[in-house]
């Protein structure tokens, strides 16, 4: 589940003693109008062309969904060296993605639903950094999916091939997911020589560098990472997760690092000559690394604090999980304590403690009991990923509402404090709140249209609470960052115990795309606004085989009617319903090229069954379901 809104506006600004009103300036990938970002309909349709127009500190960009690619260089021009493209922000202005383009507030756009992608994929290779931030006071970028860089040339184009931010000040980095992106260092995000940068919401995945897969950070002041998610990053040397090395302070809050890794220390974390660290309500869950602290990694620092914060399953060189592997303090930092928190391997505070960190009090080694870790998919790493607690976890209740950043809120946006103390972990009360739906299957099949193939994806639920509506989407499997679209949407039947089977149809298959594997999912959007998604089925691009199969009305409780149909040389051989197990309890074999029968299921116990097809060159199957 998601939800997160997060506003920032700029009003008024007073420029040589002068009156002056921020601006709005609206990009639009395939807008038709003049050009000039006036409005939607006159959007600029490159980014960048937007950012170059702005002309004082405040103004706002409006991004509408689509892919934006870079233009120019870092100083401006268009380079002969397409890898030296990039987003280039040089100026104090707040950049906004996740409009339709039809929005009148910056409250009324949807980052989830209006996918906003800046990619820097220049088609064979990358470009070295897909935005660039430097040398400025003052600047947001918020509600983008930024992906396909690779940092690895020399100097400054080693680093940041998501994001590159250098030399500058009071940034907010807001509501982004950065992905497939790699550098030496700073895989997602590079940052040095800047003070008083917020990174929030912000999710890390897939991500790699030499050091600090999904973030690195050198020679920075004032640092905060809140209700972020590192997930499934990688590096050679250190910081699976994120790297930080000479920092003067650093606050992570409501943040979790899961499934990273890293080939020396700290698969979650690796942080070197800190002046002060502290983690608040944060969860590190199942990193690894080949040398020292497969949670986190701390050396030659000042202090280090733990506190409402989960360590579990992170294993190290030596494939333990015991509480050096979770958080492994070298000698060299002064001081190292852990107060409010559950340490797998402790003993917990009171009971032979056994961590390499000091026992502030109040410590715990329990199972945290997660509410489901690897989501309703059993995929690490993906939206649904539910890192809430369980009804009896030793983790409810179990903090301190006096721990240092702890926030008024959790990572979802619901109360930190429920129950009068604080639980911990980024999320507070149980796990189970969020989710409106229960996805019982989903599948996809090839029909043959009128206008050529067709693409049926097909869903069921067992259930469903406040669901408002499902989105459709589709991504080209393989491609650099599997951006997702959407193709359309459905209606939910809100509130209701009852099995449903949903169908949709994909008219708009690319053309001259043989070979190609879609990728198809849902997501699930209750009247809230949270949302889950359902696994990922694939389709082959291959040739039309010239061969359909419908079965309705799907699900049924009496009558059922099967349709066949073939051409060309092929000939239909078998029409059948086989249980779970395999066992036929319907079959007939069809002498017509087109067949059509309708059957009695009213005596078949109640459940899902497969309805299937075969035919000369292949099959087809058409998961039913019996009320």
């Amino acid at each position: 589940m998601q939800k997160a809104s997060h506003i920032i506006t700029f009003s008024l600004f007073f420029l040589y003693f002068s009156y002056i009103q921020a601006s709005i300036i609206y990009v639009k990938h395939n807008a038709t109008g003049d050009n000039n970002g006036t409005s939607w309909t006159h959007a600029y349709t490159q980014l960048q062309a937007a950012i170059d127009a702005a002309a004082y500190s405040g103004d706002e960009i409006w991004v509408a969904a689509g892919t934006y690619y870079p233009t120019k260089d870092k100083s401006g021009v268009v380079p002969a060296d397409s890898r030296k493209k990039t987003f280039r922000i040089y100026k104090s202005i707040g950049i906004y993605g996740g409009f339709a383009g039809s929005e009148n507030l910056l409250s009324q756009r949807n980052p989830a639903t209006n996918v906003t992608a800046l990619n820097g994929s220049t088609g064979l290779t990358s470009v070295y950094q897909v935005v660039y931030i430097a040398s400025l006071n003052g600047a947001t970028l918020d509600g983008f999916t930024i992906s396909n860089g690779k940092a690895d040339g020399s100097s400054s184009y080693a680093n940041g091939g998501g994001i590159y931010l250098s030399n500058a000040s009071n940034v907010l980095l807001q509501n982004l997911l950065i992905q497939d992106c790699e550098a030496i260092k700073g895989g997602g995000i590079y940052n040095e020589n800047s003070n008083s940068v917020t990174v929030e919401n912000v999710r890390f995945r897939r991500n790699d560098a030499e050091k600090g897969g999904g973030m690195y950070n050198d020679n920075t002041s004032a640092i905060v990472v809140r209700s972020c998610g590192f997930c499934n990053n990688t590096s050679e040397e250190g910081g699976g997760g994120m790297y930080n090395k000479s920092l003067s302070s650093l606050m992570i809050v409501n943040s979790v690092f899961s499934g990273n890794t890293s080939e020396g220390n700290g698969g979650g974390v690796y942080n070197h000559s800190l002046s002060a660290i502290t983690v608040t309500n944060s969860t590190f869950y199942q990193n690894e690394s080949d040398g020292n602290g497969g949670g986190f990694y701390i050396v030659s620092s000042s202090s280090c604090s733990f506190y409402n914060s989960i360590f579990w399953d992170n294993t190290d060189q030596n494939g333990s999980a015991a509480a050096n592997s979770q958080a492994y303090a070298n000698g060299s930092t002064s001081s190292k304590n852990s107060y409010y928190t559950l340490i797998k391997g402790s003993n917990g505070s009171g009971g032979g403690w056994a961590s390499a960190f000091t026992d502030g009090g109040n410590n715990l080694d329990n199972d945290p009991l997660f509410y489901d870790a690897n989501g309703s998919d059993n995929t690490s790493c993906t939206d649904d990923d539910n890192f809430g607690l369980s009804a009896g976890s030793p983790a409810l209740n179990a903090g301190t509402n006096s721990a240092p950043g702890i926030t008024a809120s959790d990572a979802d946006g619901e109360a930190r404090v429920q129950d009068g103390t604080v639980d911990l972990g980024p999320f507070e009360g149980l796990g189970d709140a969020g989710f409106p739906v229960e996805w019982a299957f989903i599948e996809a099949q090839w029909e043959t249209g009128v206008a050529g193939r067709v693409a049926e994806i097909q869903w069921g639920t067992t259930q469903e609470i406040n669901n408002d509506y499902f989105v459709i989407e589709r991504a080209v499997k393989g491609s650099i960052g599997d951006t997702w679209s959407e193709v359309g949407r459905t209606e939910g039947a809100g509130t209701t115990d009852k099995a449903t089977v949903y169908t949709f149809e994909d008219h708009n298959i690319p053309a001259n795309a043989d070979g190609i594997v879609l990728s198809y999912r849902i997501r699930q959007v209750d009247i809230d606004g949270r949302f889950s998604f359902s696994k990922t089925v694939e389709l082959v691009l291959w040739g039309n085989d010239r061969a359909s199969f419908a079965v309705y009305p799907n699900p049924t409780s009496s009558s059922l009617t099967l349709q066949a149909a073939i051409e060309g040389d092929q000939m239909l051989e078998t029409v059948r319903i086989l249980s779970l197990t395999g066992q036929a309890v319907y079959e007939t074999n069809p002498s017509a090229a087109r067949w059509e029968e309708t059957i009695d299921v009213s005596h078949l116990p109640k459940g899902l069954y497969f309805a299937q097809m075969v035919y000369t060159y292949g099959q087809k199957s058409i998961r039913l379901m019996v009320r």
